[in-house]
């Protein structure tokens, strides 16, 4: 069997933690979701996942159609194990021994993943960071921290915005549109902006967002006076919103462009 390669990931909390936390974490679940995926379809994912991603991961809701159909409470998959087998007995049969090798495998696998992205994510947080894992966590040399370990740990650490980090955050929601070709980057922006303060429960309504984005057109009125037919379409300030709004947008710019070639 060759080696497995080291990860690398190419965001490291040794800098700004709050803000790259997100973004860390969501590399973390990439490289996880990408191994042991002939063992279970979320990968190793469950090694990286906080409980909110895993909850959130299609196919762990195992009763869907109840929740979309009548409202039901979620019931989350439950975490894959991977407990090594007993050893087998000397009469064991051809199907044991197949279901032997395959637990034997996958709790190899698991291993494996786990030492990989331990490593990867150790010598992503930054020196500040290592030692602060010595702190919490002194009984457990770093080598044989567990990812989860690792990514708790850097949860409790720096999953609190302060308000400068905030204010970063919400940079994109007051930049304005320099170009009509940038339309699609700059709604992007916006709408990954918008969506972070609001998992940070710093979030504002549907419609305030809305407001707001509007704001970042007024260098282009003929946009805004385009807008008549949408107010009429959303006279409510139920529908008026990013994705109603950004709908109308994109169909705008490609009239402009369709007009100009």
């Amino acid at each position: 069997m060759l080696p497995s390669l080291p990860i690398t990931l190419t965001r490291t909390l040794a800098d700004d933690p709050r803000t790259q936390l997100e973004f860390w974490l969501e590399e973390a679940a990439t490289a996880a979701r990408g191994m042991c995926s002939e063992h279970d379809f979320s990968g190793a994912l469950t090694l990286a996942a906080t409980d909110r991603v895993w909850s959130a991961y299609p196919g762990n809701v195992t009763n869907f159609a109840d929740v979309i159909a009548n409202g039901d409470a979620p019931q989350i998959r439950a975490r894959p194990t991977w407990a090594l087998p007993n050893a087998l007995d000397a009469a064991a049969s051809a199907a044991e021994v197949v279901i032997w090798r395959q637990a034997t495998d996958r709790n190899h696998a698991y291993n494996v993943a786990g030492t990989r992205l331990s490593a990867a994510l150790l010598a992503s947080i930054g020196e500040a960071n290592r030692t602060h894992l010595q702190s919490v966590l002194p009984g457990i040399a770093l080598y044989a921290l567990l990812p989860r370990q690792v990514i708790d740990a850097m949860v409790a650490r720096h999953g609190i915005l302060t308000s400068d980090d905030v204010n970063r955050l919400r940079l994109p929601l007051s930049s304005p549109l320099t170009s009509l070709a940038d339309l699609l980057t700059h709604q992007e922006k916006y709408l990954l902006a918008s969506q972070r303060l609001t998992r940070n429960g710093q979030g504002e309504t549907p419609f305030k967002y809305f407001e707001m984005y509007l704001e970042t057109l007024k260098g282009f009125p003929l946009v805004l006076h385009s807008m008549t037919p949408y107010y009429a379409a959303n006279p409510g300030i139920q529908t008026q919103n990013l994705g109603t709004l950004f709908y109308l947008l994109l169909r705008y710019r490609t009239t402009r462009i369709t007009r100009v070639c």
